[in-house]
């Protein structure tokens, strides 16, 4: 049918052009089908469409052109590791992680995976951040 079939874990993801998105409801039934069939069942609240000209996502990562992370993620890092150079890490951790500064390198090492160039800016805030304080 045109489909490029990308799976992570058990996230199924299908993409395509042309006859592929003018049959993807079709297409859609046809593998709710399938998986029914080998005894899964589709969480719908998970299951979407979107078309080229919306933001297309997947497991928390935007897939239009390039991989990204979403905006509003890739701010909020950039916020807090700002503030972690101006104010000291030791403000930051809202989340109450337990070991906060290994949840900051490890959000921007993901950060990086998924987009090199934007990630690389994190990693750049990330050599200024002083843990002691």
């Amino acid at each position: 049918m045109g489909a490029t079939y990308t799976r992570y874990a058990d996230d199924l993801t299908f993409s395509g052009a042309g006859e592929f998105s003018r049959r993807a409801v079709r297409f859609a039934a046809f593998i709710g089908t399938i998986v029914k069939a080998e005894g899964y069942r589709i969480n719908l609240q998970k299951t979407r469409m979107a078309g080229r000209g919306s933001r297309q996502q997947v497991v928390g990562v935007v897939v239009n052109q390039r991989p990204a992370l979403p905006r509003a993620r890739y701010d909020a890092l950039r916020a807090m590791l700002h503030n972690c150079i101006e104010k000291g890490a030791s403000t930051q951790n809202r989340g109450d992680h337990s070991d906060f500064r290994a949840w900051v390198v490890g959000s921007v090492g993901a950060a990086r995976a998924v987009d090199p160039i934007r990630g690389g800016r994190l990693a750049e805030l990330l050599q200024l951040v002083d843990w002691s304080r």
